[in-house]
C-alpha cells in the first residue's frame, strides 16, 4: 500500500461488549458466564470493512453482515457466534457441533454488541 493510499483510509475504532451464554441445541441460550469488552483501532476505506476486519483478525470468528442484526435504537450491530470453553469458533460440521446437538458437548453463546467510531485528527489552534 502506497503512502497516498494509506492518506485515503479512515481511521474507525470498534469496541464490542461480549456476553457469554451456556447454549443448550434443544433449550438455547442458558445462563451467563463470562462477559467482556475489547476494542481496537482500525485503518480501512469503510466501517463495513473494518468490523469484518475486526472479526477475522482480531475475534477470529468467520464474519457474514447478513447474520447480523443492527439495533437502530443503540446503533450497534448484533452478531452471535457458537464457542467452545476456550472461545474458539465451533461451525456446523464440526465434531464437537455434533456432539452438541446429541446433547453431549456443552458449548457456548458469544453474544456481541458491536460500536463503530470514525476517528478523525482535528486541528488544534
Amino acid at each position: 500500500m502506497n503512502k497516498q493510499e494509506q492518506n485515503n483510509m479512515k481511521k474507525f475504532k470498534i469496541k464490542t461488549n461480549h456476553f457469554v451464554f451456556i447454549d443448550d441445541f434443544e433449550q438455547g441460550e442458558k445462563q451467563c458466564v463470562n462477559s467482556y469488552e475489547l476494542s481496537i483501532e482500525i485503518n480501512s476505506d469503510n466501517y463495513t470493512e473494518a468490523i469484518k476486519y475486526y472479526f477475522e483478525n482480531y475475534l477470529s470468528f468467520e464474519f457474514n453482515i447478513k447474520f447480523s442484526y443492527i439495533d437502530k435504537d443503540s446503533n450497534s450491530l448484533n452478531y452471535s457466534v457458537l464457542v467452545d470453553s476456550d472461545n474458539n469458533e465451533v461451525k456446523d460440521g464440526d465434531y464437537m457441533f455434533s456432539e452438541w446437538k446429541k446433547g453431549k458437548q456443552t458449548l457456548y453463546n458469544n453474544h456481541i454488541d458491536l460500536y463503530v467510531y470514525e476517528l478523525k485528527e482535528i486541528t488544534l489552534q
